[in-house]
């Protein structure tokens, strides 16, 4: 739950910042706990996300992947959004597509569509002012698409946006 946009994403009440109380980071013994009840249930997908974290990188998420994968093999994975991979690609320096095509390699099935909130600039500056722009979040599933991941889009609505702004996100 770690988030360095921890102050800037108003309705967000899950993240932490590194070294507030309540932070975590998963380690992988944590992840596989977590997971090893789909052994024992109709469990079909792992959805996995969480904050922009600078210490956890791609080979975090590769481990992670990979090992869910071996333990695993019947479940999809569904993981990070794009604003989570546009973060990893930032903090590795490396493109978006490479970050992809690493996390895919590693087991990453398909995106959630989370982090879309509400295309809209100001709509973006009033709840999520750091967060991806919206075109930005755009180009990061346009390559996922690119490589065969697919994704999906949420619209978090109902707070400052207007009906015009809904409809323009749609």
């Amino acid at each position: 739950n770690i988030c360095i946009l921890r102050k800037t994403c108003v309705f967000c009440s899950y993240a932490r910042l590194p070294k507030e109380e309540g932070a975590y980071r998963y380690t992988m013994d944590q992840v596989w706990a977590e997971a090893e009840t789909a052994n024992s249930t109709l469990t079909r997908e792992f959805h996995i996300v969480g904050g922009l974290d600078m210490k956890a990188g791609l080979a975090y998420y590769t481990e992670m992947f990979r090992g869910l994968k071996e333990r695993h093999p019947h479940v999809h994975i569904k993981a990070l959004t794009a604003v989570e991979i546009a973060h990893i690609a930032r903090i590795e320096k490396m493109s978006v597509r490479d970050v992809l095509v690493a996390l895919r390699e590693a087991g990453l099935d398909t995106m959630p569509g989370g982090g879309a909130e509400v295309f809209s600039p100001g709509v973006r500056a009033t709840i999520a002012e750091k967060k991806l722009a919206g075109s930005e979040w755009i180009d990061v599933h346009r390559v996922a698409h690119e490589l065969g991941i697919r994704t999906n889009c949420t619209m978090l609505y109902g707070h400052v946006e207007t009906y015009e702004d809904r409809i323009n996100h749609l």
